[in-house]
């Protein structure tokens, strides 16, 4: 009989700890499944923040890509008195050696990324060529030519300068020889807090100097060389050397025998700042620039 309850006692306490067990499975088997939707949940959550950053991304792309070519502004503006003036020289690679190496920095490095971004979006693709300055001094800046520059077919060039502008003047161009000419200084222009991303085309001088090196045609044009020679000597109604004017700095255009046919041409570029309308310094207002400018070339 003792025996008996004591069976029947061990077989009850066996039951109730398998039913435990099996609920402790069950359980254990719900977190993990939990678990496992919560990790699905997860990764799919971070796809979709993938997704719609890598959306609102290429939209920001986009944005910037249509900035490559966005319509030119035009001034027909004078250069004012409280200007500050830049000197732009465009040199020649001398014949028979190399003047110093200029390396890019990195504000060309961005713009040449952009470029090839927007290409891949197939929305802005021409072959592109940069050319970097350097200041000179406290107002000149430099830019080196090689020979093959002009020997493709220029569709835009653009001088690209960033300008520190702490005051949020309203700052505009002036290239002096297109406004002594009555001719508009077409630009564009991107303002990001302090920051003032400004544009101004040059397409009229490289097309100069291409005509006047023959191009992709291989002869130097007469008309061309009258029109550079124009360019070089800055008209006859400016002084040779004065300020902000286009001046040859070489008195022979194309040299003796074969040599890089391009001239040292200077070239004046005003920044006109002004508040609310009144003329005021651009010096006086922290306006300066930032990096050595460099020009871009959009070339087929």
């Amino acid at each position: 009989m003792a025996f008996t309850a004591l069976f029947w006692i061990a077989l009850m306490c066996l039951s109730m700890t398998t039913h435990l067990i099996g609920v402790q499975c069950r359980a254990v088997k719900e977190l993990l499944s939990m678990s496992s939707t919560f990790q699905d949940g997860h990764k799919t959550l971070h796809t979709d923040i993938l997704r719609r950053w890598r959306r609102e991304s290429e939209a920001t792309q986009r944005q910037h890509c249509a900035l490559l070519a966005v319509p030119w502004m035009e001034t027909n503006a004078l250069p004012m008195d409280l200007a500050q003036l830049h000197r732009l020289r465009v040199l020649s690679t001398p014949q028979g050696g190399l003047r110093r190496a200029v390396y890019p920095e990195q504000p060309l490095f961005r713009f040449v990324r952009r470029v090839y971004r927007c290409c891949q979006l197939r929305f802005h693709c021409r072959g592109v060529k940069g050319i970097q300055g350097r200041i000179s001094g406290d107002t000149d800046m430099e830019f080196l030519l090689s020979q093959d520059v002009l020997s493709v077919t220029v569709m835009r060039a653009e001088i690209h300068l960033r300008v520190l502008n702490p005051q949020h003047l309203n700052i505009e161009p002036v290239l002096s020889y297109m406004a002594k000419r009555k001719l508009p200084t077409r630009y564009s222009l991107l303002s990001k807090e302090n920051v003032l991303e400004l544009q101004v085309d040059l397409l009229f001088l490289f097309q100069g100097l291409q005509e006047a090196a023959g191009g992709a045609i291989g002869g130097p044009s007469l008309v061309g060389m009258r029109k550079v020679g124009e360019l070089s000597s800055g008209g006859p109604r400016e002084r040779p050397g004065a300020p902000c004017s286009l001046q040859d700095t070489n008195v022979d255009l194309w040299g003796e025998g074969v040599g890089p046919p391009l001239t040292n041409v200077e070239l004046g570029l005003a920044l006109n700042c002004d508040r609310g309308g009144v003329e005021v310094s651009c010096e006086h207002n922290g306006v300066h620039l930032l990096h050595s400018p460099f020009i871009a070339l959009s070339y087929r």
